[in-house]
C-alpha cells in the first residue's frame, strides 16, 4: 500500500531493497535499489545501492556508487566508510588508509562504535601496508573508545602472518 502512494520515490525504492537485501532476496534487492537511485540519485540511494552490490559480490559496482554517494554529499560518512571496506577487501590499503585517516579527524561528533569501526579497519589498512606496529596503536585506540569490541580485541592478538579481521560495511541511513 505504501509503495502504491509513494511508487516514484526513490527513497521508498531504496529502503525497499536494503529490506529484500537482508531477507536474502538478491535479485528484487538489486531491482528496487536501481529503482531508487534512478528515480531520487542522492547519497542515501547511491549508498544503498553499493551495499547491495558489495553484499552480493559486484565490488567494482559497490566502488562506485559508495563513490557517487560520498561525492554528492561529503559529510554522509557511511558512504566513505563503506568505500573504504571495499577497498580493504579488494586488498587496497593505502587508499582504504587514506580515506579512513580522513575521517579519524571527521568535523562533527561520531558514535563511539564508529569510532571504533574507523579505527580498527584503519589499524586493517596499516597491517596491509606492512605498517604492524602502527596498526596495532589503532587497534588499541578502537578498544579505548568502545573496551569490548571483538574485531580490534582479536587484532591485536594475531598470530605472525595472519591477517587482521576488518568490520564490515555499514547499511544506509537516511540523513
Amino acid at each position: 500500500k505504501h509503495l502504491k502512494k509513494f511508487s516514484q520515490d526513490g527513497q521508498v525504492h531504496s529502503a525497499l531493497g536494503s529490506i529484500h537485501l537482508l531477507q536474502g532476496n538478491f535479485e528484487p534487492a538489486v531491482e528496487e535499489a536501481e529503482k531508487g537511485y534512478g528515480l531520487n540519485p542522492d547519497e542515501y540511494t547511491a549508498s544503498v545501492l553499493g551495499y547491495v552490490y558489495e553484499k552480493i559480490g559486484e565490488l567494482d559496482k559497490a566502488e562506485r556508487y559508495y563513490t557517487v554517494g560520498a561525492n554528492l554529499n561529503r559529510a554522509y560518512l557511511i558512504a566513505r566508510f563503506n568505500l573504504a571496506v571495499v577497498k580493504l577487501t579488494q586488498e587496497r590499503h593505502q587508499e582504504a588508509g587514506e580515506l579512513l585517516q580522513a575521517m579519524t579527524n571527521w568535523p562533527s561528533p561520531l558514535p563511539e562504535v564508529i569510532q571504533a569501526k574507523i579505527l580498527n579497519n584503519l589499524g586493517c589498512a596499516l597491517w596491509g601496508v606492512g605498517r604492524k606496529e602502527e596498526a596495532k596503536i589503532q587497534f588499541r585506540e578502537a578498544l579505548k573508545v568502545v573496551p569490548t569490541f571483538v574485531e580490534a580485541r582479536e587484532n591485536l592478538d594475531l598470530a605472525p602472518g595472519a591477517s587482521p579481521v576488518q568490520t564490515t560495511a555499514e547499511a544506509p541511513l537516511l540523513r
